[in-house]
């Protein structure tokens, strides 16, 4: 579990998330990333051990580290029910899956670490320097920003982030932010509105409410380049990128792996598409490996079953 190039690069995963959690592992093997340097923070048992009898830097918090992390920041956490179920929206396992995102990322930012955060159904496309090297270096290059978020949908003159993939760093700004939506999380208000943390940011830091206490903060927070990280709402959603006709479409369809440039994407989220949707949208896209078995394979993925039908296999 080593910081790549001084940052935690972290995914968010549950039993029910498994097969995405797989995909995005696969997505960055195929654009040569090392995966050693992937943090997994597991909401359960089971994914836990699923991962980490793999070789992947699992981690799973037990109640004693929670505690600790409790103390520190000053808020109460649960752990997620056990659940093979991909966790569904506004859901209460889905929300407490929130508030410890947030107060895992907000621990990090206290103790000094910038962290490159994944929805797990992210899938990467082109080998670098896009993708994680770009979101890195885009923020080294900007030294007033402290957060650098995906757009939810195409920026006009309407603003709303996405927190499917960001970059932050420590700073007295990055953590008056993820404070405040820490502790919006858990105001009783709060649960009982269908609102999660990125719901909470959007109204938080872009002034759609509480305005006259958070506008200095909207300096430190910038976009990553819309082109280059597109969200579901144009790709998944709408299917307005790629155009089957364009250019590009021959080699996306082979392996996704598009000559680096500014005009075609490096990250793709699968957002404005319901969970039990996701998988055959990408199957449609070409972006869902999870399960190709010869995959899986070379990258100590294979299911339970298939792992014991191949032990069983004669060399």
């Amino acid at each position: 579990m080593l910081p790549y190039r001084g940052t935690f690069v972290v995914g968010i995963t549950s039993a029910g998330n498994q097969e995405l959690t797989i995909n995005w592992i696969l997505s960055l093997q195929r654009v040569g990333y090392d995966t050693k340097h992937v943090v997994l923070m597991c909401a359960d048992r089971m994914s836990y051990k699923f991962f980490r009898e793999r070789g992947y830097a699992a981690v799973r918090l037990n109640k004693r580290a929670w505690a600790e992390i409790s103390g520190e920041i000053g808020w109460p956490l649960q752990t997620p029910p056990e659940t093979k179920d991909t966790l569904t929206i506004y859901s209460e396992p889905y929300l407490i899956l929130v508030k410890n995102r947030l107060a895992l990322l907000l621990y990090l930012l206290m103790n000094g670490a910038t962290v490159l955060f994944h929805d797990v159904d992210v899938v990467y496309l082109k080998r670098f320097p896009n993708g994680i090297d770009r979101a890195i270096d885009l923020l080294h290059a900007q030294p007033n920003k402290t957060v650098l978020m995906m757009f939810n949908r195409e920026p006009t003159e309407f603003i709303e982030y996405n927190m499917g993939l960001f970059i932050v760093r420590p700073s007295r700004e990055s953590i008056e932010i993820f404070a405040a939506l820490n502790a919006y999380m858990f105001d009783k208000t709060m649960q009982e509105s269908e609102i999660d943390d990125q719901n909470l940011f959007n109204m938080y830091v872009l002034g759609t409410r509480y305005n006259k206490d958070t506008a200095h903060l909207k300096a430190f927070v910038g976009g990553l380049p819309f082109k280059e990280f597109l969200p579901g709402h144009t790709t998944f959603a709408n299917r307005a990128w790629p155009p089957k006709n364009g250019p590009f479409w021959p080699m996306i369809q082979s392996n996704w792996s598009i000559t680096y440039d500014h005009e075609t994407p490096g990250v793709v989220h699968a957002n404005w598409v319901l969970s039990y949707e996701k998988p055959p949208r990408m199957k449609e896209f070409g972006v869902y490996w999870a399960n190709d078995n010869e995959l899986l394979k070379q990258a100590n993925l294979l299911p339970e079953k298939q792992l014991q039908q191949s032990k069983k296999q004669p060399s």
